[in-house]
């Protein structure tokens, strides 16, 4: 989310969107094209958004993903670390159609998500791959509890019960 009080409506009112749109939707593709006409009347004319949506398939065999402009997600897979990068531009109100990207699975075992506050801030700069161990996420939420930041800081992971 952006700086402000245009982009924290814009940020409501998409979470608002996928709420109203997710109600009998059986793919992430289709949840894309559904979902495309409410963002773009959303946006105002010079506004874009830059957003990641992921949809872990229930029996564990594939991930679908959209990233429009974001950096990479990472995913650990069995013995392989894939990264999901953008496949699609920025968000615009007049972005023909979102492209969803299909990754296999072997064996999930996490999936992290950072905003670019983290990846961003040069006092606390990693590589997103290695945030997968628990002790190195650990230490960088440690680090960024003690010091100011000048942009939003957000880690998302999830991890396979086992």
């Amino acid at each position: 989310m952006g700086h402000g009080i245009l982009p924290s409506l814009t940020a409501f009112s998409v979470a608002s969107a996928v709420k109203r749109h997710l109600n009998g939707i059986g793919s992430l593709q289709e949840l894309a094209d559904e979902i495309l006409p409410s963002l773009q009347r959303i946006l105002a004319e010079e506004e874009q958004l830059s957003c990641t949506f992921i949809w872990l398939d229930k029996n564990g065999s594939y991930a679908d993903y959209f990233s429009a402009g974001m950096y990479p997600a990472v995913l650990h897979d069995g013995e392989q670390i894939h990264r999901l990068g953008a496949n699609n531009l920025p968000i615009l109100n007049f972005t023909p159609q979102i492209r969803v990207t299909r990754q296999p699975l072997a064996g999930f075992e996490k999936l992290l998500i950072a905003s670019d506050g983290v990846l961003e801030d040069t006092r606390h700069a990693t590589e997103l791959h290695t945030l997968l161990e628990q002790e190195m996420l650990a230490d960088v939420i440690d680090r960024l509890n003690d010091h100011p930041l000048e942009d939003d800081a957000t880690l998302i992971c999830l991890q396979q019960r086992r």
